[in-house]
């Protein structure tokens, strides 16, 4: 069921962080076929040693046969993203972030991705607009992983760095604000706080 509960995992003790990526590569090895949602999660065990290269091709081979459930077709274009950009390859990484709307509408989580890179980039008014978007987004029935953050804190968050760097500090100062009422004791609100105090009004 969905539910507006939020579940997290954390490990009760240290485990071995090459066990999974072992088991799909000894079945790679024995000839035994992933399905998609082991082909996903293949990838992203690449992702996690820091394989990007192989990685991202392994998000694009699940991508292209077309068979994975949608979240994690979206989920694969968030991840086929984030090897890109380590790679330097900043408009591919934009690209595969575009590409997942072919699967569904726009999600919170990959417009605060495409802010972040356009903020990156200085181009703070594209920023704003995806930053924007996120928390205009339709909310969606998804057993697929969210970030509640991404509707409105974190934009919110970024839309003041945003306004900031523009030149605009009435603006950069009402979306800090408006942080600060969803989560006052958030470090980068308080690093904000400080930050805002000292400037002249």
């Amino acid at each position: 069921i969905c539910s507006p509960i939020a579940v997290t995992h954390r490990k009760m003790r240290p485990g071995d962080t090459d066990r999974n990526l072992r088991i799909f590569q000894r079945m790679i090895q024995e000839g035994q076929p992933l399905e998609p949602r082991m082909q996903y999660y293949y990838a992203r065990e690449l992702m996690f040693h820091h394989q990007e290269e192989e990685a991202a091709a392994a998000f694009r081979q699940f991508l292209k046969e077309g068979q994975g459930w949608v979240e994690n077709n979206i989920g694969a274009c968030q991840d086929l993203s984030c090897c890109l950009e380590r790679l330097g390859r900043t408009k591919e990484a934009l690209d595969a972030l575009f590409s997942s709307f072919r699967y569904d509408c726009p999600r919170p989580e990959v417009c605060c991705e495409l802010g972040r890179l356009f903020y990156a980039q200085k181009q703070y008014r594209m920023a704003i607009y995806w930053y924007e978007t996120a928390m205009s987004c339709p909310q969606v029935d998804s057993m697929g992983f969210q970030s509640p953050d991404c509707r409105d804190f974190v934009p919110t968050l970024q839309l003041c760095l945003c306004w900031f760097a523009l030149g605009d500090r009435k603006k950069a100062r009402a979306f800090h604000e408006k942080a600060r009422a969803i989560k006052p004791n958030d470090p980068a609100v308080v690093h904000n706080d400080a930050f805002f105090a000292q400037l002249p009004d």
